[in-house]
């Protein structure tokens, strides 16, 4: 039974170390979790001091994790799961049953559902929350307070409803975060989304779109900004969607935060409009559109629409006005091939987005998806992530075999080295252009270069030599695509220094074959067309690239 304050202990693991890195031990990025911690001390079920809150990645070994867990002597251990953390998450609760832990163990979060539905270990949970969880954790801890005994545990699903945003009260303002100048956040500004993605735990929730009341953003922005947080992700899922509150709230952060803080949002992109443009123009950001395949097709089987020409217009206008993007293809798609993949590949890389984040699909327990998955044909793990295995082909479609699966997952993850952590988009459709090959096709071939080294953190001047060993094959083969082998060296060495000049601040000296002026025209015009003219010659110099106050310098060395 549970008396008096509460201690409570609420685990997680983030998707990744670069929202945690400026932040001490705490909870991190699991705002759901500290919501639901924040609706404790509202409810005067305890203090901030009674709660503990502790990231799995922070203990790579189980034993001092448990340890560090029954050490706190907690009333409750709160699991907040995600694909990317279930495994090792629902395994600690585990053994914290089997070492004699008798207080109650609950889970939430979006994997919840998978637990709730497929997971033989659920039965070592008191309840496992579904949904937005504020008010009916508090309700369930009543109930318990007011039974008169202890049932055992049953792993009972408990579906939330959605609560008033006026009436939970904010883990930023309550306290709950220890943020350090330089942090990485999560905020979140409205909940609800009205699109219903099959693939999606987003489809599973309210469509109705809620905000959260305008005196707690600004409340939590001036938290924000006397911490000195350096970059907010928002997590609206589609942050566009009412155009007249986006433009609000862009000229509140503007307003508010001028250039302190760098955005990141993510937008629809057939939803934008110049006005928005501009907006976002006016801030320091970057946006992330869901593309996820270039096959209308393909689209409308898991519940989503592509206005091609609109799509193409509006991130033409970003780049026209500097702001930057990157795009989400996803492969493995119902009804979609490998074939397929390669060309919303090609589309996607046409639209020079700054990164490309491509990802397999993963069929999430409780999603349309997963409800549908026998009848589409969907061999999917049963285990988190959910990772698709394959799926059968349907009337005019190849499906995706294993070994599609496979060849789709090298091409994702070549292309992720070479083009978006190479920094390859100033020269990458150029030069890609001049070989004759289409986008997907290069990517595809540099897969499989003995000179691509597979590493987790690569530094941008070893990919660098990989993309100019990779270029000078291409180019190397005897025949008239042989001039350009130098000039797309250039290139991507030019344009290499400069990210760094920017990204690391970085000075490097360079040897070209050309001169600046020409690389940068290359760039613009493509490497064909200027070498057909006939007033284009090698120029060769030394330019030095390095950082500034206004930004990467250039200067040329005699």
């Amino acid at each position: 039974m549970v008396h008096g304050t509460l201690r409570v202990a609420f685990l997680h693991a983030p998707a990744a170390a670069s929202l945690e890195s400026a932040q001490t031990p705490g909870f991190g990025q699991a705002l759901g979790a500290a919501s639901v911690a924040a609706a404790l001390i509202g409810a005067g079920l305890c203090a901030p001091s009674d709660l503990l809150a502790l990231s799995a990645d922070a203990y790579p070994e189980d034993q001092p994790f448990l340890a560090r867990i029954e050490a706190f002597n907690p009333d409750i251990v709160g699991f907040s799961l995600y694909s990317w953390n279930s495994a090792r998450l629902v395994k600690i609760a585990h053994a914290l049953r089997e070492r004699g832990y008798a207080g109650f163990i609950i889970a939430g979060g979006p994997d919840a559902e998978g637990l709730a539905l497929i997971d033989d270990k659920k039965g070592i949970f008191d309840a496992i929350f579904l949904g937005e969880a504020e008010r009916e954790f508090i309700g369930w801890i009543e109930s318990v307070r007011n039974a008169t005994g202890r049932k055992d545990p049953c792993g009972e699903a408990i579906r939330c409803s959605a609560p008033d945003l006026a009436k939970i009260p904010s883990p930023w303002l309550t306290g709950l975060f220890d943020l350090k100048p330089g942090a990485s956040i999560a905020w979140e500004l409205t909940r609800g989304c009205p699109y219903r993605c099959a693939y999606c735990y987003e489809g599973r929730g309210s469509d109705r779109l809620r905000p959260m009341p305008a005196p707690r953003l600004e409340k939590e922005l001036e938290v924000f900004l006397e911490k000195e947080v350096a970059e907010v992700f928002v997590l609206d899922p589609t942050f566009n969607v009412q155009n007249n509150r986006a433009l609000e709230i862009l000229a509140f952060l503007r307003k508010k935060a001028g250039s302190r803080v760098h955005w990141n949002f993510e937008v629809r992109a057939e939803l934008l409009n110049p006005a928005q443009v501009k907006a976002f123009a006016a801030l320091p950001c970057f946006l992330q559109i869901g593309l996820q395949s270039s096959d209308a097709q393909v689209l409308a089987g898991i519940g989503r629409t592509l206005d091609r020409g609109k799509f193409v217009e509006n991130c033409r206008l970003l780049d026209s006005q500097g702001v930057v993007f990157g795009l989400d293809l996803i492969y493995g798609l119902p009804g979609d091939s490998l074939g397929g993949f390669l060309k919303s590949l090609d589309f996607a890389l046409s639209l020079a987005p700054n990164h490309l984040d491509i990802f397999g699909l993963s069929v999430l327990p409780g999603t349309e998806l997963w409800e549908k998955r026998e009848e589409l044909g969907l061999d999917a793990e049963n285990e988190p992530p959910y990772a698709l295995r394959s799926h059968y082909s349907s009337p005019g479609r190849q499906g995706f075999s294993e070994s599609d699966m496979a060849e789709a997952r090298e091409i994702a993850q070549a292309t992720d080295y070479f083009y978006s952590k190479g920094r390859a988009v100033p020269w990458f459709k150029a030069v890609v252009e001049a070989s004759g090959m289409k986008a997907s096709a290069w990517l595809k071939g540099f897969s499989c270069f003995e000179g691509y080294e597979r590493q987790a953190n690569p530094r941008h001047g070893d990919i660098e030599e990989a993309q100019i060993g990779w270029a000078r094959t291409v180019f190397g083969q005897p025949g008239p695509k042989a001039r350009f082998a130098s000039l797309a060296t250039d290139m991507i060495r030019y344009f290499g220094a400069w990210s760094r000049a920017l990204a690391e601040g970085e000075k490097t000296i360079l040897s070209l074959a050309y001169h600046p002026e020409t690389i940068e025209l290359a760039a613009s015009a493509g490497l064909a067309r200027l070498i057909r003219n006939p007033n284009f010659q090698r120029q060769p110099c030394k330019a030095e690239i390095g950082p500034s106050r206004k930004g990467p310098i250039l200067r040329l060395l005699k």
